[in-house]
């Protein structure tokens, strides 16, 4: 998918920067209790041996999280912590 994904902004790139700042904070904090979702559920998982919702509920909290952190639309966390992994690994990852 090739071209622009949004409106291009002009301004103060001091500006521009900690919009774009506020806006993957938010996304990496919503991710971030996604991942906390995900043990939660894991833990209730471990606890109960009939409970394969949790590990369900576990397994698309883990996905979500982790599409959130790779894709365009999200903040790009994981790609930017791991530069050395090429570019096809996550969007092979991309769900």
């Amino acid at each position: 998918m090739g071209g622009f994904s949004g409106v291009p902004e002009l301004g103060n790139i001091s500006a521009l920067m900690s919009r774009l700042n506020q806006t993957q904070g938010i996304n990496n904090f919503f991710a971030g209790s996604l991942i906390a979702m995900f043990i939660y559920q894991l833990i209730l998982y471990s606890l109960f041996q009939r409970g394969k919702s949790y590990l369900w509920l576990a397994l698309i909290c883990l996905a979500v999280a982790l599409r959130a952190m790779i894709v365009h639309g999200g903040s790009f966390l994981l790609p930017n912590l791991f530069p050395s992994v090429p570019w096809e690994v996550w969007k092979k990852l991309n769900l």
